[in-house]
């Protein structure tokens, strides 16, 4: 984690927020961040400064952290989105990471967010990765099958040149014949 992280919080707790920083600080993660409480402000600063990470509470008030995941997804946005949360049932969390969240992690064990961090940030590279790679097969696919298409379309063209061919020897010969009968 050379690069100087933007991070995005979802908390609406300030001593968190606090506590959060501290244990980057502590870790040397180089890192700015935005710290948002509301569902617009959330989505807002996902349109306009997209961030590196996203770390969220899953209790607020207005809404909660899943809702902000759905909310990230929906916007295409292939970064890491972490869950930093007090308790929360084991139900609750098998759900959120079911539905693709990159971590979870207990506010009383914060020492597990920067490495946390650093994985899910790897992770992310490799599906941006995976992601251009499928791009490319999908364009090179097309490609070859614009290229078949051609081809195709140059065979039947081949095919009635063959068959006006043969009509034109015949035409030519019958023509040939007629003149040779006129002579």
């Amino acid at each position: 984690m050379d690069e100087n992280l933007r991070i995005l919080m979802l908390e609406d707790n300030r001593d968190d927020v606090e506590l959060i920083c501290h244990e980057l600080k502590k870790s040397g993660t180089k890192f700015s961040s935005k710290c948002v409480e509301t569902k617009e402000a959330f989505v807002r600063e996902l349109k306009e400064d997209v961030p590196h990470v996203v770390l969220a509470d899953y209790s607020l008030p207005s809404f909660n952290g899943l809702e902000a995941f759905r909310d990230l997804r929906s916007l295409n946005h292939i970064i890491p989105f972490i869950l930093v949360t007090g308790s929360l049932s084991e139900t609750l969390v098998v759900q959120c990471l079911k539905e693709g969240m990159d971590d979870y992690i207990q506010k009383d064990r914060l020492a597990r967010l920067p490495p946390a961090i650093k994985s899910a940030l790897e992770k992310k590279n490799i599906e941006r990765e995976k992601e251009k790679a499928v791009a490319l097969l999908r364009q090179q696919l097309d490609e070859v099958e614009r290229i078949n298409r051609l081809m195709v379309a140059r065979e039947l063209k081949m095919g009635d040149l063959k068959v006006e061919n043969k009509k034109l020897k015949l035409r030519i010969s019958e023509l040939e014949k007629q003149l040779a009968k006129e002579s």
